[in-house]
């Protein structure tokens, strides 16, 4: 490790200048304290490229955290309607976007744990001269979460000030997971709605039962609460209550669905499905009445359970699936389904189904290239979708649950200017060697870093010149737009991999990955992930999809810099001493803000450290290894929060019972206080399977880790 560090702190000479040997080239900034900021000529992110697609996106304004769906208002042009999890109706004009107001309150009816909330909304095939919505959303408390459906009708469409709401049809919830939640009128003017197996799999094959079902009902008729259409599989049936049933239901229209959570009809009335997977398979359905769509007998067009149903049992295959592996690791997929596109400025994308995948980060387009052959091809990385939506000119609108909404606009083919296929092109490291950083391109290491299968790691971040990053309340830094961040990876002391996080003209962060050739004197990009084997191990180079799964919204994205990890000493060569990182950049004039004194600064330890506290280093392994996707609007379906500074008893893991799957344990907890052998999380840090975590971007499990883990867990004699 001796030879690796004066490696990476040597390169700081490049940049840092303090009177005392060092240098750059290029125009400089000198602050108050004597240090010089090198300018940063070359490593700067440009317009993200978006491949051959022709197809793009544009922002067109924020609606805050937690947008669930995204509709237009047919009453009030340009007027558009955000559903928000917590149960807010926001009105959003788009030429005036910052004058958004609540156009209906519903948080005193919904409860939004986990997968639930306000999830849909549909209005009145008549509004607004009738003017009615109806909205589906969880309700009841939250160990026994309700599906409500429920129609509400308003005073004044334009802003109400009154409302009455009825409620038309109950689900009961198992669990707080996988709640469906499609709501759309067909052309036949009957209401469809999605719901999920509420993590109970042989609910779906369960007919007596609404959950895993598409249901039909006719709520524009005379009877009350709701009609049945008489071509229903079941009509005749009594209707169904919340719970199970002596007869099959007669709502139902088809059954078989996991997790159906977004749906939509296209112009030939076809009805569109995308269901959300459980540990291998999406799926896109064409739904069609009295059909069985598999779950949990199979998942996608795969055997999953096949013992759940009988072999008499007729099950429709999906129209098209595709895999959680990416490069042979699994991956967090989930799927946002959306629509055909009948837009006319995008002419390529004419009777493509387009959807997303919250997990992945990535828009598609499914098209059919012969009869019942559909080929999928992703058009743009777009973390964070929720929802699509039609306009009223025709073209195809996107919500994301952190960043607002975005329109599908035409682009034109992007090179790869700003995503080289040789690192030596970036502009971040020499051309001459390329592993060497280029002036300006700034070391920085961290407190608590990621287990990466026995790597070593070399840390770089740039940012343009003039700008300066902001840090949060949290300590999570933020970069500007145009910011590099590059980590070089060494196995037995060779470059094999070198990665790089761009944040993009349209404010995107995106990842690019490169993998060194045997003499060491060039990186070129790999697309699409691959695995290899270096030195007796296998080794990702992940996909691009693979990056923005770790680097999360929630997170900020980037994951290594803020301010705990950062506060701590850096051998900086030019001044021949150690100096404090934050203290250093600070004197540099990098922040916008003044940080403050380090030691009045929080500090992660190293998990590694056996002089720190044991409580500390087990909780810093956790934040940087897990948080990243386990904390508040992450993209997993556990509860549960990682981050350093929550306590133990907030992180929703001691004595609780795992709603996941329990891995054969007997009277398994995710943690069990005192007991590793009972504990989920334990085991699964441990694993290298599927059942792993983290489920990405490791083979080998960091057995240094694994055994704190273990003795942090035996440390521990209750929940507080």
């Amino acid at each position: 490790m001796g030879k690796l560090k004066n490696r990476v702190l040597s390169a700081l000479g490049a940049f840092l200048i303090a009177g005392c040997g060092g240098g750059s080239t290029g125009e400089t900034t000198e602050s108050e304290q004597g240090l010089i900021r090198a300018a940063n000529l070359s490593c700067v992110a440009g317009e993200q490229p978006l491949g051959d697609t022709g197809v793009g996106y544009d922002r067109l304004f924020g609606a805050g955290q937690g947008l669930t769906k995204l509709l237009q208002e047919p009453a009030i042009p340009n007027r558009w309607f955000v559903l928000k999890k917590d149960g807010d109706i926001l009105a959003i004009d788009a030429e005036e976007p910052y004058s958004k107001f609540t156009w209906l309150d519903l948080s005193s009816y919904v409860i939004g744990e986990a997968d639930g909330g306000l999830l849909s909304m549909v209005f009145h095939p008549d509004y607004p001269a009738t003017p009615q919505i109806f909205v589906y959303y969880t309700s009841g408390a939250i160990d026994a979460l309700e599906g409500k459906l429920s129609r509400i009708t308003v005073d004044d469409v334009s802003q109400p000030g009154t409302f009455v709401i009825e409620e038309l049809l109950s689900v009961d919830h198992a669990t707080k997971f996988h709640h469906g939640g499609g709501l759309a009128f067909g052309p036949d003017n009957y209401l469809y709605l999605s719901i999920g197996d509420s993590d109970a799999q042989n609910s779906a094959q369960n007919t007596s039962k609404l959950s895993g079902s598409v249901l039909r009902i006719d709520v524009l008729g005379s009877e009350s609460p709701y009609g049945i259409p008489p071509d229903n599989p079941f009509a005749g049936n009594p209707v169904c209550g919340s719970a199970d049933n002596a007869l099959p239901c007669p709502e139902i229209f088809a059954w078989g669905f996991r997790n159906p959570f977004r749906m939509s009809f296209d112009g030939l009335g076809q009805l569109w499905l995308g269901d959300v997977g459980n540990s291998k398979w999406e799926e896109i359905d064409l739904v069609r009445k009295g059909e069985n769509y598999g779950w949990p007998c199979r998942e996608g067009a795969h055997d999953y359970a096949p013992n759940r149903c009988s072999v008499d049992d007729e099950l429709t295959d999906p129209i098209f699936d595709y895999p959680h592996s990416v490069a042979g690791q699994k991956s967090s997929a989930s799927i946002t389904g959306g629509y055909v596109y009948s837009g006319e400025s995008i002419p390529s994308l004419q009777g493509a189904y387009v959807y997303g995948d919250f997990g992945l980060g990535s828009v598609y387009a499914l098209q059919e290239t012969s009869p019942d052959n559909y080929v999928s091809n992703k058009l743009f990385d777009l973390g964070g979708v929720t929802s699509f939506a039609t306009g009223e000119d025709g073209e195809l609108y996107l919500g994301r649950y952190f960043n607002g909404i975005s329109k599908l606009v035409p682009a034109e083919a992007s090179n790869s200017e700003f995503a080289p296929q040789k690192l030596a092109d970036s502009g971040c490291f020499s051309m001459e060697n390329p592993g060497e950083p280029e002036g300006g391109v700034i070391p920085y290491t961290v407190k608590a870093p990621l287990w990466s299968d026995n790597a070593d790691k070399e840390r770089f971040f740039a940012i343009p010149d003039g700008e300066t990053i902001d840090i949060g309340l949290d300590g999570d830094w933020h970069f500007p737009v145009g910011s590099v961040l590059a980590k070089h990876f060494r196995l037995n002391a060779r470059l094999i991999e070198t990665r790089l996080f761009m944040r993009h003209l349209n404010g995107n962060w995106a990842g690019y990955t490169y993998r060194w050739n045997e003499n060491q004197t060039e990186a070129e990009r790999v697309i699409g992930g691959q695995i290899e084997s270096i030195d007796g191990q296998e080794w990702l180079y992940p996909s691009e999809e693979q990056c923005m799964q770790c680097h999360t919204t929630a997170a900020g994205f980037t994951l290594g810099p803020e301010s705990a990890q950062l506060n701590g000493d850096l051998y900086y060569e030019s001044l021949d001493r150690s100096e404090n990182q934050i203290e250093t950049l600070n004197q540099m004039l990098l922040f916008t803000v003044d940080p403050g004194a380090p030691d009045n600064l929080d500090q992660l330890p190293s998990p590694y450290d056996i002089t720190a506290p044991l409580d500390e280093r087990a909780r810093a392994w956790l934040h940087t290894n897990c948080s990243q996707c386990h904390r508040p609007g992450g993209p997993t379906q556990a509860e549960i929060d990682f981050r350093y500074f929550v306590p133990l008893a907030g992180m929703n893991i001691c004595n609780v019972e795992p709603g996941l799957g329990d891995l054969g344990i007997i009277n398994a907890m995710l943690l069990a206080p005192g007991d590793p052998d009972r504990s989920v999380i334990w085991e699964r840090m441990r694993r290298r399977d599927e059942e792993a975590m983290p489920p990405l971007g490791s083979f080998i499990a960091d057995d240094q880790g694994v055994e704190l883990l273990s003795d942090w867990v035996v440390s521990l004699e209750s929940c507080f």
